[in-house]
């Protein structure tokens, strides 16, 4: 009824004095968080079929992401139209997931065992630089010449629920699949150990952090990773091998420790400029008195 309302069809929700849903502050929200709920969901078919009961030029599938794509932008994007439309949709939370199937082709890992992750901290003190690129699908994450692009994640009190049911659709439906959801999940919690490091990602826009620390953060992915089942074909296993082949190379440390420590202020630029120039002009009237011997 809720998308049906939404199309013009039936009674409109300006006009309807006795509407419960639409006439009340927040109402719908609600609404769209429960149908949301794995143990809510009615079978996309079964849908389908109420709707042929119904003249509208709509097919559900068009009005199901019209509705979830206002209240969860970071979800479900324009793009994933072609996503939900080349394959068959179960229900709402397969939906969700299917808006988020990463578009990016990666290199398969060397090793079939997976390599977990340094921290973003870790990283950040390896001098790799974060960026959000901005891209369609959440999952679509990138590592190449020192560059580790996420794009970026809203978490807000909404967002542990929303991937709990993701998870638990994934874990009972896709045993033997490619369980992406599962392996973004333990990803980001290898990346977000610690407060600080939800404070790296902050900083560099690949988290938009809605909640009331970075350590809730932190426990949010902890949390969310305990008993999490991830797939050995990851999306981003080989983002990890490249990640931690990256932090064993002490030159990168030391550039990086360099440019952080030595190099954090212009007042320290300047005077290591100075010194240095004053460093050559000595040597060079030294040159110049030898000469003149």
């Amino acid at each position: 009824m809720v998308l049906l309302k939404l199309n013009g069809v039936g009674e409109s929700h300006e006009s309807g004095s006795g509407d419960h849903i639409f006439l009340r502050p927040w109402k719908l929200y609600d609404v769209l968080w429960d149908i949301c709920l794995l143990e809510n969901q009615l079978p996309f078919f079964f849908l389908e079929k109420l709707f042929e009961l119904y003249p509208t030029n709509c097919t559900i599938l068009e009005l199901t992401f019209e509705l979830l794509k206002v209240v969860w932008t970071n979800w479900v994007k324009e793009d994933s139209r072609e996503k939900t439309n080349s394959f068959g949709v179960l229900h709402f939370v397969d939906f969700i997931r299917k808006c988020l199937q990463p578009t990016e082709q990666h290199l398969p890992a060397k090793k079939t065992s997976f390599s977990s992750a340094p921290t973003a901290m870790e990283l950040h003190q390896s001098g790799v630089k974060f960026k959000n690129p901005e891209r369609n699908s959440l999952f679509d994450i990138r590592f190449n010449d020192g560059i580790l692009e996420i794009p970026q994640l809203t978490i807000d009190d909404h967002t542990e629920i929303l991937f709990r049911n993701l998870l638990a659709f994934e874990q009972c439906h896709h045993m033997f699949g490619d369980k992406f959801v599962s392996n973004y999940v333990t990803f980001i919690g290898c990346l977000v150990r610690a407060p600080n490091d939800a404070k790296v990602l902050a900083h560099n826009e690949n988290l938009k952090n809605m909640l009331n620390s970075d350590e809730a953060v932190s426990n949010l992915f902890y949390n969310l990773d305990k008993e999490n089942v991830i797939s050995g074909n990851s999306f981003c296993w080989g983002v990890c091998e490249d990640l931690n082949s990256h932090c064993r190379k002490p030159r990168h440390k030391w550039k990086a420790t360099l440019k952080q420590v030595n190099f954090n202020n212009p007042w320290t630029v300047i005077s290591v400029g100075a010194a240095t120039f004053l460093l050559v002009l000595t040597v060079i009237q030294t040159v110049c008195s030898i000469l003149q011997l």
